[in-house]
């Protein structure tokens, strides 16, 4: 191998998500289902290669039947502004990313495969693990929030918001110094439908180290009890909450999908079933955050008494 070359990853990286039974100890649970790969995945250091690449007639679904760009945008990938590109066929969904490489999600959302991008230094796993993750999990019926998460008394608590919003570091100080347990940084997948709302908090959290990863033994769901969405505030100001309207709930809870510009016309039809679920099922507020370190004690009583 050359020595430009040494450090490359796979040309192809295929990667399976699904109920599998195979050993445990070669899958990452992601949601409530099992992820395997055919090459070690940067950001997944528990992950070993356990697929040949040679398994999956995904790779040729690549080639044969990517369609035209279907549109272009852009995107947050990691801390970047990166030029997306994404397409639709039969076979699957089509992400081209700048300098990010490519990943194409089965139809079904079972396999993904991955081709870095040709950069070394750009070599990294936010394109596979979040779009990639993200529409393969939405094509098997989970959705991912914009959203920390903490576990309460009564459920799964989730903090909705912008980036700068303060969610993350409100989930992290709760779960710090106020007695509750992180469950996401970042992005929360959940599902809702007529069995309720659960959060599935095994996710690979990318800004988070590997220590303060969701452990393979933790539970797989938690009923999700309420949703605050983060409202900007003065720093001095108190922190409160105030009620949300279904309708605006659900339209709310439909702003903070994930990756939601690149879902096909059904998904798109499927995320608005189960957003209009979420809002339904879901204690859904608007919380006013001041970001002071303090505030975080304050929102830590209202969780006691709401």
């Amino acid at each position: 191998m050359a020595s430009g070359q040494r450090h490359r990853l796979a040309e192809v990286v295929l990667l399976t998500l699904g109920e599998d039974s195979g050993p445990a100890d070669e899958a990452v649970p992601v949601a409530s289902l099992h992820l395997r790969a055919s090459a070690s995945v940067p950001g997944l250091s528990s992950l070993e290669p356990s697929i040949p690449a040679s398994s999956s007639s995904l790779l040729a679904s690549i080639d044969a039947h990517t369609p035209r760009t279907a549109f272009s945008l852009s995107a947050p990938i990691g801390d970047d502004a990166t030029e997306v590109a994404c397409a639709f066929s039969l076979a699957g969904i089509h992400v081209r990313a700048s300098g990010f490489g490519e990943v194409f999600v089965a139809a079904d959302g079972r396999q993904i495969a991955w081709r870095p991008g040709d950069d070394l230094a750009r070599q990294r796993p936010e394109l596979v693990l979040g779009p990639g993750l993200v529409l393969a999990l939405a094509l098997q019926g989970a959705f991912c929030l914009h959203a920390s998460a903490v576990l309460g008394p009564a459920g799964a608590v989730v903090f909705a918001g912008p980036s700068g919003a303060g969610k993350s570091t409100l989930a992290a100080r709760l779960s710090e110094r106020h007695g509750f347990r992180r469950l996401t940084d970042d992005i929360s997948p959940f599902t809702a439908d007529a069995a309720g709302c659960f959060l599935l908090p095994h996710f690979p959290q990318l800004k988070l180290p590997a220590e303060s990863q969701q452990p393979a033994s933790a539970a797989a769901s938690h009923p999700v009890s309420r949703l605050y969405l983060l409202a900007e505030c003065e720093t001095d100001a108190p922190v409160r909450l105030e009620p949300v309207p279904p309708s605006v709930a659900a339209l709310s809870v439909c702003g903070h999908i994930v990756a939601s510009r690149l879902f096909p016309q059904r998904l798109t039809a499927e995320m608005l079933h189960a957003t209009a679920a979420f809002a339904e099922i879901v204690d859904v507020r608007r919380l006013h955050y001041p970001k002071r370190p303090a505030a975080a004690a304050d929102v830590a009583r209202l969780l006691g008494a709401t």
